[in-house]
């Protein structure tokens, strides 16, 4: 695992037998990033997801997500929605709001298409970091 100096980003690095996944941090409302990606590579990506914020969050209340959870007859707070997945047949986007810091979210993209549960399995625990710190 490669923190970026910022320590907002990161890289899982595919020696560890982890899918490679670029992160940032980025704001909901503006889509603008809070930390660049380290990798060269993957930057258009995630500035491209970056620029879907706006767009899917800017114009509703944040708390949608656990709204359309209870109409799933989830109890709040349970089992909420907590990420948009968007899946092509080469990559796998993940927008995952963060509970601690209102308006923010994590963003994710990896290559592993086929490996799904990895890619949100990494990107849970990461956001579990990024909860932890203040």
């Amino acid at each position: 695992m490669k923190l970026a100096q910022n320590g907002l980003v990161l890289s899982m690095a595919a020696e560890t037998g982890a899918p490679n996944i670029t992160w940032a941090v980025a704001c909901m409302r503006t889509g603008v990033l809070l930390g660049q990606p380290n990798l060269a590579s993957a930057t258009e990506q995630i500035e491209n997801l970056a620029a879907t914020l706006p767009e899917v969050f800017g114009t509703v209340d944040l708390g949608w997500l656990e709204r359309i959870a209870s109409q799933l007859d989830s109890e709040p707070g349970e089992h909420p929605c907590g990420e948009v997945l968007l899946l092509s047949e080469s990559h796998v986007h993940v927008i995952e709001p963060l509970k601690r810091h209102r308006g923010v979210a994590l963003l994710a993209v990896s290559s592993a298409a086929n490996a799904v549960g990895l890619v949100l399995s990494q990107v849970h625990a990461q956001v579990a970091a990024l909860e932890r710190e203040e």
